[in-house]
């Protein structure tokens, strides 16, 4: 969520929280029971959308950031042995050799890296018994095909849980937009009570004020890197982070996305269940503790970096 809808959402809440607390007086006045309703209601989608947009529960990048992990040292070495044959034997080039430097692949999307693969495949397989003398047998090519297939179904998987979170993003805006209706509603009907009960306006008006905690100063931080393939862990002490508190994570290194996550244990690697909060290079993401997975049986924020290059990370806990 932006920093906006973040200060709305407790406004909602506090509203939602000050209807609660005054149940007896509300209860029994049927115009208020479906705003009421309808107040709890929207927040629950609020918070369960915002929970998409920010988190990848699936794993999906890992796995696809694992399986291009294994295709481009191998394209790299198979592209390699192609062009030193073509060198050698005085026979024309098969294949661009710029675009299969390390730092095209590296820096190339994921279809593109597919595509050079298998452009690759089609032109190494026939010659692939003559790429013996540069450090590459008839099996690497083959893995090279098999490697690329297997890449494949994960750039649409990969897509998918994009494309799920762009529409949570949509969702987002028509719930909020739902919430400002039904505040104006609640509007009208507490109106009245500036004038029969006004502490209990006044009170009504507090919780709708919209407070902005983007300025509230952090508190505590820790960053440090993270090796290739490696997890690391943000040492806080117990008792630092809290289900409310205002957590900032923070890749600010250039060796790709990091993925920010709670598990029970240091080092602990993360499950099928696991949210996860995923940061791109120079990119900071702002969330609740809770709503990146931290609990009672979750208390340790771990960083995992599933890039070939060594990550830098930070993590903040504001007021």
């Amino acid at each position: 969520m932006t920093s906006r809808q973040e200060n709305k959402l407790g406004m909602l809440m506090s509203t939602a929280h000050f209807f609660k607390k005054e149940e007896d007086t509300f209860n029994p006045l049927l115009h208020f029971a479906p705003i009421i309703t309808g107040l709890n209601a929207t927040i629950d989608e609020i918070v369960q959308e915002a929970g998409k947009v920010s988190q990848d529960i699936t794993g999906a990048t890992l796995d696809k950031s694992d399986r291009r992990e294994k295709l481009e040292p191998l394209t790299h070495k198979v592209a390699a042995a192609l062009i030193s044959l073509c060198n050698f034997t005085g026979i024309e080039q098969l294949i661009e050799a710029d675009d299969y430097l390390p730092s095209s692949l590296d820096g190339s999307r994921d279809s593109d890296v597919y595509v050079l693969a298998r452009q690759l495949y089609i032109k190494a397989n026939p010659v692939k018994d003559q790429l013996l003398p540069y450090n590459c047998s008839p099996a690497d090519v083959d893995m090279l095909n098999t490697t690329a297939e297997n890449f494949l179904p994960w750039i649409q998987v990969a897509r998918n849980v994009q494309r799920e979170r762009s529409r949570s993003v949509k969702k987002l805006a028509a719930f909020f937009k739902q919430a400002d209706e039904l505040l104006e509603r609640a509007d009208s009907h507490m109106a009245v009570y500036q004038y029969t009960n006004n502490d209990l306006f006044f009170l009504y008006k507090g919780a709708r004020k919209i407070i902005n905690n983007a300025s509230g100063h952090t508190v505590h931080k820790k960053s440090g890197k993270v090796l290739p393939g490696f997890i690391d862990t943000a040492p806080f002490a117990e008792g630092i982070i809290k289900p409310e508190s205002k957590m900032i994570f923070t890749n600010s290194g250039k060796g790709g996305e990091l993925v920010f996550y709670f598990g029970s244990k240091a080092g602990e690697r993360p499950g099928a269940t696991t949210l996860l909060t995923k940061v791109a290079n120079g990119k900071s993401v702002k969330t609740i503790a809770s709503a990146a997975g931290y609990t009672v049986h979750t208390p340790v924020l771990n960083i995992l970096n599933p890039n070939v290059r060594h990550g830098q990370w930070k993590a903040e806990v504001g007021k």
